[in-house]
């Protein structure tokens, strides 16, 4: 005997309203400005420099950290540049110092911070 299949029915599917395709945007856009200031506004390097430079910053509170640096991503907006060149400035002295220090002298502490 030959059993007959029947057909599952699905309700269908209603479009989007209007009202619901603003609301994807808006938190399409919410998400992407969230992403965009966490990108630029040192949040995420506030983290790493408390966390891996210690004795660098001196201890410095993760909040004094965040201010200064909220405060130079500032200054870059406006167009002041000279904490970004003091910067890079010196990155490339430490980087040329890494090519041009002799090996001999690599295993010894620079400076008593190593």
């Amino acid at each position: 005997m030959l059993t007959k299949k029947t057909k599952k029915t699905t309700p269908a599917k209603t479009a989007p309203t209007a009202e619901d395709l603003a609301q994807q945007a808006k938190k399409k856009a919410d998400e992407e400005q969230l992403a965009a200031s966490v990108a630029t506004d040192g949040t995420a390097n506030v983290a790493l420099v408390a966390q891996y430079l210690p004795h660098v910053n001196g201890g410095a509170s993760p909040q004094a950290l965040a201010d200064v640096l909220h405060g130079q991503v500032k200054a870059i907006a406006g167009g002041d540049l000279t904490q970004l060149e003091t910067m890079l400035l010196a990155q490339a002295a430490a980087l040329q110092a890494m090519f041009v220090i002799p090996m001999s002298v690599q295993d010894e502490p620079i400076c008593g911070m190593l």
